[in-house]
This record gives structure tokens, C-alpha cells and sequence, in this order.
């Protein structure tokens, strides 16, 4: 019989060629953990089988090319759910957590409607509506791939978002949606000058779509999303973003001298960026 293996340990050092010590472990560990379902008692000591050799070999080729590991295993963890990602779909990220966070804190209308515009994989839409399931939750994406994902994901987590195919460019669709007492977004907000301050293996696996927006006009989506929120939001209904923490300044004055807009108000993220904004719509 053959001895036991340290899984972790060898996926550590085969990651090491191309990752920091560190960061080759916490990977290792989350591929083992969510690609190959190992305790983390087998993350130490587990001879593991032949489809399981063979699925680690692909995953490590695949890693030492620098692809995110969410993308290798298929989900990601957000909010205290796993969700299905692949390259169609952004990564969720941590200060996206802090913008649900917010939203939940924030809301006192049980049965409130709520509006996510740029939903991806769902993630936002379907963590409030785990947390606050008597709302009435709509996400929205230009994207039919990201849209599949988003579904596949609302059926995983068991909850009743409804998903659609919808540009909110398109000012001629606005009529078509119904008022809301939340418009929550995590809008395209990169200029392509900034490219160079980021990772390259965002640049190679994740979608332009969603992350990248004209140099000339990077306000854009927001202006957009809250001249739609001043036509479609409930009086008194709120207006929150997820912001490029470059324009946050920025942001806050789009919406602070918009007159559908008061309590207009930029947070703190954990590691003290500017990276949200929320604003109230004017009663009339």
C-alpha cells in the first residue's frame, strides 16, 4: 500500500515557481478544499486517487499559468455562499461584501424592491435576497453568458431573484422597469490608463467587459445609473455604488449636486479606500 501524501504541501511548492510562498499556500488550500473536496485533515495526509491526481494535474497547469483559482475550481466564495464564476463573470470581491453589508444594515423595508444593475454572476443580488428574503430582487447584465451563470447560481442558493437581459444605456428600456426602492451597482469604473497598476492575471481571465470604461468619460455608469434611479426610485428610495477608489470624490459630487439626490455619502472600505456611495432620492 502506498504511503499517505501531503497533498498541500506538494501543490505548495509546485506554486511557489510562480507565486510568494505565502499566497502558493492560501491558493493550495482553497484548490484542494473546494476543487477536490479534501478536509483539512486530508490537506495534509491523503493518498489520493487516480481521478483525483488527474484532475490536480490539470488544475496545476492551469494555475501555473497564473489563471485565478476561482476560475480553476468553477466558484468562488462570497458573502458566506460559494458561487459559481467562470472568465464570463467577475471575481466577487471583499469590498463588495462591505456594499451588501451596507445595503442590509441600512434597509428598514422588509418587502423592499430592489435593483441590481451589472448583476454578473448574481452574487449581490443573491446575497441580499439570502439575508432578506421578502424582498423583490431584479438583476440585469448586457452579458447572456454572465446572465446563465447568474441563474445557475440563484437555483443553487434556492432563491427567486429574477434575471434579465437589459443595457441600462438604453434609456428607451428605463419605462419598461418598475420603480425600486434600492438600485444597488458595481459598474465598469477602470480607464484603460490604469491598466498598469493591475495584477496581469486580471488582465488575462477576467472580463473587460465588466471591469473597463472609456478614459474620456469613466463617470459614465454612474451618471447613467443615477439619472435612471432619479425616473425609477421609490421617493425617499436609496442609490448605492461600488466605486473606483481614484473618483470617489468625484462620484459623491455627481450625486451630491443632482437635486433627485440628498445624504449623499462615501464609506470606507476594510483597508480605509473610499469604495462606497450611497445616496437618497428626494421626496417630492
Amino acid at each position: 500500500m502506498k504511503p499517505a501524501t501531503n497533498p498541500l504541501a506538494e501543490l505548495t511548492a509546485a506554486l511557489t515557481a510562480v507565486y510568494e510562498t505565502r499566497e502558493a499556500q492560501n491558493i493550495a488550500q482553497f484548490v484542494l478544499e473546494d476543487g477536490l473536496q479534501l478536509t483539512q485533515k486530508q490537506l495534509r495526509t491523503m493518498l489520493l486517487s487516480e481521478a483525483q491526481q488527474q484532475k490536480l494535474a490539470q488544475m496545476t497547469i492551469e494555475l501555473l499559468h497564473k489563471k485565478p483559482w476561482q476560475y480553476v475550481v468553477g466558484e468562488a466564495d462570497f458573502y458566506g455562499y460559494k458561487f459559481e464564476v467562470t472568465p464570463d463573470t467577475l471575481i466577487p470581491r471583499v469590498e463588495t461584501e462591505e456594499l451588501v453589508q451596507w445595503i442590509i444594515q441600512e434597509n428598514r423595508l422588509p418587502q423592499a424592491k430592489i435593483l441590481d444593475i451589472g448583476t454578473g454572476s448574481g452574487c449581490i443580488a443573491i446575497s441580499l435576497q439570502k439575508n432578506m428574503p421578502q424582498t423583490t430582487i431584479r438583476g440585469i447584465d448586457v452579458s447572456e453568458t454572465a446572465l446563465a451563470i447568474a441563474t445557475k447560481n440563484n437555483q443553487k442558493q434556492a432563491t427567486k431573484v429574477m434575471f434579465s437581459l437589459l443595457d441600462i444605456r438604453d434609456e428607451s428600456k428605463w419605462e419598461g422597469l418598475p420603480a425600486f426602492d434600492i438600485v444597488v451597482s458595481n459598474p465598469p469604473y477602470i480607464p484603460p490608463s490604469e491598466k498598469k497598476l493591475m495584477p496581469d492575471h486580471v488582465l488575462e481571465y477576467e472580463p473587460e467587459l465588466a471591469l473597463f470604461v472609456a478614459e474620456e468619460d469613466p463617470l459614465v455608469f454612474y451618471r447613467t445609473i443615477a439619472n435612471f434611479a432619479a425616473k425609477n426610485l421609490a421617493d425617499k428610495g436609496w442609490l448605492y455604488f461600488e466605486i473606483n477608489e481614484h473618483f470617489g470624490a468625484e462620484v459623491l459630487e455627481l450625486l451630491a449636486t443632482d437635486q433627485a439626490y440628498t445624504k449623499a455619502s462615501l464609506a470606507e472600505d476594510f483597508l480605509g479606500k473610499p469604495r462606497m456611495v450611497r445616496a437618497q432620492k428626494t421626496s417630492k
